[in-house]
């Protein structure tokens, strides 16, 4: 951990987004360092897939696939006369080319075929190959129980990021592009929907089927192949000629407009950005149950989960206090980051994944203004943040990981995002947009690397990158500036002294970057551009008089942390006319001045800054400095505001309070009359906080209320472990089981792996619990296993890597047991 941590840094302690458990979902999220294993290169290709044809039947009651695949490719060099294709556990029964037989060898991950002869790269192949499958990833098959009997019987397919050849043979990386068609014979009952354009549908009377043909004409990588069988009702409508349409439960269509009311929007606002028209012949976006990341990006066919289902059925109360808006634009947004112009290999899969992000900050700019978009980065910079402090550092291009999957974390996502909005800081808004156009036009349908996005930007803007790129991509983490400045009054000059104080080594540069100071005093606001690219510097500004506010990063558009300290009247000053995060930096630093000045003006702007970012800093404050006004002020800020985390902030704040009567009173009726399950959760933690004798009885009875993904049971758990309640262990053991809600047994198997330590009881149910049918089920117990810290968990966590399908499940069990190796 790293000392004199950025101010800005405090809004980690509140989950300001709260927005359920999607987060388990947007990006892998390690909570130990993943394991560094065998560096990954872009694997070499002896031929080019130009089109894949798939022919299936799929059958959801055996939970299976049987057909063919036709995929025609050309050799890159004459001489080709052995096929690799990638091929997980499929049933290979036959492969033919122009009706011949071929031989084959299968192995656990691959097809090798011995073609009749050498083929030149002038000649195209056909390969027909017949086969089954039961996939255990890649294609997952949902259906009630019944444990589960309201669940949707569905078919859906997840092939990020190595994922297809689970269920077709392929080139299973995402520098191979084709294009594709599908027909797939399912239970005349179902609607099928996948890439491109619906060419046709028939139906078989006689065996009750329907056979659905899709045909997606612009390449695309495996990865972003998809279908989904299920029972919808559609909702179309027609933008500039191109045909959008939204899949929804039966009996739910009222409820497309609160989901995806903005996509009209958001897609005319991406192609006025971007530059580039929408690449597809339409764009879909299907709800599907128990996904595996909230939303995926196939290539005209948007995959999302249903939990946005369920927030637009909750009461208005809690829903007003979350958006869905953002995973529908980074959805949207890959598009042209990811299908239209794909990263060659995952080392570089912040084209993709950055680029998406920051495209949630535009249509936030674009749909509330510059101040929003700036709190929004804040949530991605205190993000990565944590993960990075969290001893997590590593550059953004990246090739050395145990699985894949591992680099789809917060330095892809929000680091990505922050990137991008410093490219746009540094060439300025014009250049940045035009360069991307051209990189778009430049690589449309094909795949680049974090190089290729350099010369773009070059090309169009005359500009050399090479500095910014190496040390932002290719090297890790940040600069961390120590800024103090001086006023000579006999001179009339400021000085600022600035210092770079990371560690400086293999990993981590020393920042060369150029810094924009806004100095304000009383007759004038002068802007100056300076160059830091020294461990310490001197720099000298002449002013008519002592300046009011000095800034650096006007705006706070670098990713950095920084340390400044100044005066009271200098941060009184700052907290009234700074820009919004400028502004939050002061009221979090006021907090070192404990008197009534201080605590009036945090009231007052408490009242006044229309900013919610502000709001919740002062919160933040004002429940350090611990008075009665402060209090006072908290109290009445959480009954007038109507900000769902400015309210949330209140009662997170009071319960830092000492323990008083009136505390337990007013934080009790917080459980009983708010509207917000959110707000809820967060006063049942308040309340643990305070350690009162009657918490336990108030947590505990919280668990038989209902509520929106249920976050107040999460809560509930939260607080127990926040009150280490051995008590609380039956409980979480009771909640844990199979057909209790999934986000309540998510947040007892948490309890249980960090409240239950020590305890044999929540040991054995763990255990038992790895052999759930629920595979975010296993995920989250190799979490707690690992976190309860037994050395018994070793072996277990070992088997679930060795036989678990899913990548994320693996990825997490090794580094569990790898870190439990190291304690032992």
């Amino acid at each position: 951990m790293k000392n004199n941590i950025d101010p800005l840094f405090h809004f980690l302690f509140l989950d300001l987004r709260f927005s359920g458990d999607l987060n388990f979902y947007k990006a892998f999220q390690p909570d130990r360092e993943p394991p560094i294993s065998l560096q990954h290169q872009v694997p070499n290709r002896d031929f080019d897939i130009e089109h894949i044809k798939l022919d299936l039947n799929i059958d959801e009651k055996q939970k299976s696939i049987l057909g063919q695949a036709f995929i025609t490719l050309k050799p890159f060099l004459n001489g080709l006369s052995e096929i690799a294709l990638d091929s997980v556990a499929l049933g290979i029964n036959q492969v033919s080319l122009a009706g011949k037989a071929l031989s084959f060898e299968t192995y656990p991950n691959k097809l090798i075929i011995t073609l009749d002869r050498a083929y030149d790269n002038n000649e195209a192949i056909t390969l027909a190959i017949t086969y089954s499958a039961k996939p255990r990833k890649g294609m997952f098959f949902i259906e009630p129980d019944q444990s589960y009997p309201k669940r949707h019987h569905q078919v859906w397919t997840q092939c990020q990021p190595d994922d297809a050849a689970n269920w077709f043979p392929c080139y299973n990386a995402p520098q191979d592009k084709h294009t594709s068609e599908m027909h797939l014979t399912v239970n005349n009952k179902f609607t099928v929907i996948s890439n491109g354009r619906l060419v046709s549908t028939s139906e078989d009377n006689k065996n009750h089927t329907k056979t659905f043909h899709w045909h997606q004409e612009q390449p695309h990588a495996s990865y972003l192949m998809s279908l989904i069988v299920g029972e919808y009702e559609e909702i179309s409508q027609e933008v500039n000629g191109l045909p959008l349409s939204y899949l929804i439960y039966k009996g739910q269509k009222e409820k497309v407009e609160k989901i995806f009311g903005r996509t009209e929007k958001m897609l005319k606002l991406f192609v006025e950005k971007f530059g580039h028209s929408y690449p597809y012949a339409k764009y879909s976006q299907t709800l599907v149950s128990d996904f595996t990341f909230s939303g995926m990006e196939n290539t005209s066919a948007t995959t999302l989960t249903d939990i946005l289902l369920e927030w637009a059925l909750t009461k208005d109360s809690t829903a007003q206090d979350i958006s869905h808006d953002e995973l529908i634009a980074h959805e949207l947004a890959h598009q042209w980051w990811g299908n239209l112009v794909t990263c060659k290999s995952w080392n570089h899969n912040w084209l993709n994944e950055g680029f998406a992000s920051y495209s949630e900050v535009i249509w936030r700019e674009h749909a509330f203004g510059k101040e929003d978009a700036a709190l929004y980065r804040l949530q991605d910079f205190n993000e990565y943040l944590r993960q990075d402090l969290g001893e997590s550092r590593r550059p953004v291009v990246f090739d050395r990981y145990a699985y894949s999957v591992e680099l789809f974390d917060r330095h892809a996502y929000q680091k990505g995002s922050l990137i991008v909005h410093m490219l746009r800081k540094e060439l300025g808004e014009e250049a940045l947009f035009k360069g991307i156009k051209h990189y778009l036009h430049k690589h449309a349908f094909k795949a680049t690397e974090t190089h290729d996005l350099k010369i773009a930007l070059e090309e169009t803007t005359g500009r050399q990158l090479d500095t910014f790129f190496q040390q932002w991509l290719y090297r890790a983490g940040y600069p961390e500036f120590s800024v103090t400045s001086h006023w000579d009054r006999e001179q009339k000059l400021l000085r600022l002294n600035v210092c770079q104080t990371q560690k400086v080594d293999q990993e981590t540069p020393l920042f060369r970057l150029p810094v924009e100071i806004e100095i304000t005093t009383a007759k004038e606001r002068k802007e100056i551009k300076i160059l830091v690219e020294k461990a310490e510097a001197d720099y000298y500004f002449p002013l008519e008089s002592k300046p009011l506010m000095v800034v650096f990063d006007k705006g706070d558009h670098i990713l950095k942390t920084l340390t400044f300290p100044k005066s009271k009247e200098e941060y009184l000053y700052q907290l009234k006319h700074d820009k919004v995060l400028g502004r939050i930096r002061a009221a979090r630093e006021l907090v070192n001045f404990n008197d009534d000045q201080v605590i009036d003006a945090l009231a007052l702007s408490l009242q006044e800054d229309l900013a919610w970012g502000v709001a919740v800093a002062t919160v933040i404050s004002l429940s350090e400095l611990k008075t009665t006004n402060s209090r006072i002020a908290l109290e009445k800020n959480y009954q007038n505001s109507k900000h769902g985390a400015v309210r949330r902030a209140c009662v997170w704040a009071l319960g830092k309070f000492d323990l008083d009567d009136n505390l337990v009173k007013f934080l009790r009726n917080v459980i009983e009359n708010d509207g917000s399950d959110f707000v809820v959760a967060t006063a049942l933690q308040a309340i643990a906080n305070t350690k009162s004798e009657q918490a336990f009885d108030i947590i505990s009875a919280a668990l038989e209320r209902q509520s929106y993904r249920e976050v107040i049971v999460n809560g509930a758990f939260t607080a127990f472990i926040q009150l280490k309640e051995k008590r609380a262990i039956a409980l979480a053991i009771k909640f844990s089981e199979y057909g209790r809600p999934v986000p309540a047994r998510d947040g007892a198997i948490r309890f249980l792996g960090e409240g239950g330590k020590g305890d044999e009881k929540a040991f054995e149910c763990l255990s038992e619990l790895l052999k759930d049918p629920a595979w975010r089920t296993r995920f989250q117990v190799c979490k707690a296993l690992g976190k309860f810290g037994d050395k018994r968990a070793i072996p277990l966590l070992k088997a679930i890597e060795k036989e678990e399908a899913i990548d994320h499940i693996k990825s997490v069990a090794y580094s569990f047991y790898q870190a439990l190796e190291k304690q032992a």
